[in-house]
Order: C-alpha cells, then structure tokens, then sequence
C-alpha cells in the first residue's frame, strides 16, 4: 500500500516531461515549416526576378565560339556571323525573350562544314553560339574542276584555302559534288561511289605505310579505282573499294618478293582486281 503512494509522484513528473517534450516536437516542426515556406517564398522571388529581368533584358553582344578537333581551320567566327548576317537586326538590341533560337540554329547549321551547333541566351544578356567544325577523311576532286572534303558520316564540304590538310586525294570521273545531306544514306549509297570513296580512304589512312606511299587515287573511265604511287612508275589497279584487306595484303606481298630481285619500274601496270592473283604487265 505505502508503494503505490510512493510512485504516484513519479508518474506524475514522468507525464509532465513527456507533454513538454511533445510541446518541443511541435514547435521546432513548426519552425522548420515556417523557414521552408519562407525559403520557398524567397527562392519564388529570386525566380520571379530573374524572369522579369529577362523578359525586359535587350541582347548586347552576339558571341560566336567554334569547337575544333584538331588544328585544321575551315570555318571562323566570321564566317558563322556572316551565316546569321539577316538574323542580326533581330538579335542585337533585341529583347532576349523574342530572339528565335531556332531560326538562328537552322541559318548556322546551313553551313555544310558545321556538325553540331547550341544556340542560347544567357542571364547578363548574350546571345551564345557554339558548333563544332567537322573533321574531313578524304579530299575530292571531281570531274567538273570542284574541290571538297567528306567526313566520315559522308557530309562534305567545299574546300578552302585556310588549311593543309594531309589527307587522301581522290580524282578523276567522279561526278557528285557538294551537297547537304550524307552520302552515306540509303538514297545515295546505291547510285553513287562516294561510299566506295570513303572507305577506300580510310583504310589508306589508316596504315601508315599506304598513307606514305600512295600520292592519290584516281577513278577511271571504268569506274576502277587505281592508285597513284610515290615510289615505282607503275600504275596500280584496285578495282572497286570491296575486300580491300585482301588487296593491300597481295600489293605488299608483291612489293616483298619483288624488291629483293628486280626493279619496280620495270613493271608498268599492277592489277589487284582478280581474286587469288595478282595480275601485272611490263
């Protein structure tokens, strides 16, 4: 009996610091949900501002920026302002907020020699252009006089005289010239050779001898290509662009057994055409 007089105290207080700590509880909750709202209520208004400065900001500068693979130079920041030159006067001094982006990337990307392009404005009032410059594979001459690059996705590109580039050449009866989309597509692989152009280059750029060796590439009248050497005053066929490893092997292996006993020059024509065999003429 004395023992249950004793713990009705305790209890007690034991109940008066649990309601103080629930008390407690509640009011840093309450805390914590006033400072997010006013948090949110002043990241609202930086938002707000922000948006107001750029709905009445005006463009003062047009920043025009190329993004180059390697040293090779083919487009300049001159050339992409004079792509945009009609755009000007709706971009300079003009609200940011009515400059059409897309009409400004569509007038850039025009330009054959452009793989990727940003268009943007920024907060302190710029409008930003960035494209990438594509990286050539192979250098053409066609029929007609025309001089281009291919990359190697088959978009080309007029050739200019800001860079000499070390590349494969090909020339000779090639009528294709420069034009806007690919010539890796299904519409042009199946009635045009500048497929066969490009891996034909490729694989010569990328043996380290052939790219030595071989001056350029001329496609004749029977749609053969044949290769011009810097060493031997011979002319080599290669035929189409297909199996070519297989070529190249026969080539080298020719070169191997014939340089040991005889002259090069003493061969005027060297066919690779023919499967198993190579096929020469004095």
């Amino acid at each position: 009996m004395g023992n249950q007089f004793q713990n009705k105290p305790l209890t007690k207080e034991k109940n008066i610091l649990l309601s103080e700590i629930d008390r407690k509880k509640r009011k840093r909750k309450l805390v914590l949900a006033t400072l997010a709202l006013f948090g949110a209520l002043g990241m609202a208004g930086v938002m707000g501002a922000v948006s107001l400065h750029q709905a009445s900001a005006k463009c003062w500068d047009v920043e025009v920026k190329v993004i180059y693979a390697d040293s090779s130079v083919f487009l300049t920041n001159d050339d992409l302002l004079k792509s945009i030159q009609p755009h000007l006067d709706s971009i300079q001094n003009f609200p940011l907020q009515q400059i059409d982006l897309n009409a400004i990337h569509r007038a850039v990307t025009k330009t054959n020699a452009v793989k990727n392009a940003g268009v943007f404005t920024t907060v302190d009032g710029r409008c930003v252009i960035e494209v990438e410059q594509r990286v050539p594979a192979v250098r053409v001459f066609n029929r007609h006089g025309e001089s281009f690059y291919m990359d190697s996705e088959g978009y080309t590109f007029p050739a200019n005289y800001r860079a000499a580039v070390r590349l494969p050449v090909v020339t000779g009866n090639i009528e294709e010239g420069v034009i806007k989309d690919s010539y890796l597509t299904d519409e042009w692989v199946y009635k045009s050779c500048m497929d066969d152009i490009l891996r034909l280059a490729q694989f010569i750029a990328a043996n380290e001898f052939w790219s030595a060796q071989i001056e350029q590439i001329f496609l004749n009248a029977n749609g053969d290509f044949e290769a011009i050497t810097r060493v031997g005053d011979h002319q080599v066929i290669i035929g189409d662009a297909n199996d070519l490893e297989v070529k190249f092997k026969k080539w080298m292996a020719f070169y191997a057994n014939t340089i040991q006993s005889k002259d090069l020059n003493e061969y005027k024509t060297i066919n690779l055409k023919f499967e198993g065999q190579i096929v020469c003429a004095k």
